[in-house]
């Protein structure tokens, strides 16, 4: 093998092994982004080999990592605009269910029940054996953690939150979706997953947001 290539291989190897190690140092916090792992991995190649900074061997790579921080960079960019823009507001949701007819509530919640959003009588089981399911409490919209006390019948528990005995949940024995929803209150109210699909829960905001009542 050519002088040459052989060097170039080296440099090769050394540096994808310094970017392996650099981006799992990345992901415990060591670097501020992406690109700074990349390019601290490139520095450290021409320290260890400086031969590898000469212009025949590392011209097309500083235009390759040049590219390389770009694509990163822009895809960060992309990243804090759509959670910033398009994150899932409790509030709004809230306040859009107040504010819809009738009918389109009930639309609503078949769409959270299809897509399993809802509480259901397997997360309460779930939650007896230790489990933290964060949920959107009916009609004041705040988020809490619910913390599971007894199952004190077959089909009924109860629990705290925030230190208060809260009502009994229940399966409710008028639904017919096979997803053994849970009930409280008497109101018969159900309780939406706040740790549910979160695109999910946006995208059902984004489809009803138009019909809110004047």
């Amino acid at each position: 093998m050519p002088l040459k290539q052989k060097l170039s291989e080296k440099c090769k190897k050394f540096l994808k092994k310094k970017i392996s190690t650099n981006m799992r140092e990345f992901k415990q916090g060591r670097f501020s982004s992406r690109a700074q792992a990349i390019a601290v991995s490139y520095s450290q190649m021409r320290k260890k080999y400086p031969e590898c900074a000469t212009k025949s061997i590392s011209q097309k790579r500083r235009r390759s990592k040049r590219k390389l921080t770009q694509h990163v960079q822009r895809l960060s960019d992309q990243r804090s605009n759509r959670v910033g823009s398009e994150r899932f507001d409790v509030k709004k949701f809230g306040e859009l269910l107040d504010n819809v007819p009738d009918d389109v509530r009930n639309r609503i919640w078949k769409e959270l029940i299809r897509k399993k959003l809802v509480l259901s009588w397997k997360d309460v089981c779930n939650m007896q054996k230790g489990e933290k399911i964060r949920l959107i409490m009916p009609q004041s919209y705040k988020v809490v953690v619910y913390k599971h006390d007894n199952m004190d019948e077959k089909d009924n528990a109860k629990g705290y939150i925030g230190g208060k005995l809260v009502d009994y949940f229940w399966r409710d024995p008028h639904h017919r979706s096979g997803l053994d929803l849970v009930i409280s209150g008497s109101g018969s109210d159900k309780w939406i997953k706040r740790d549910a699909n979160e695109k999910d829960l946006l995208g059902i905001m984004k489809k009803f947001a138009g019909q809110i009542s004047a």
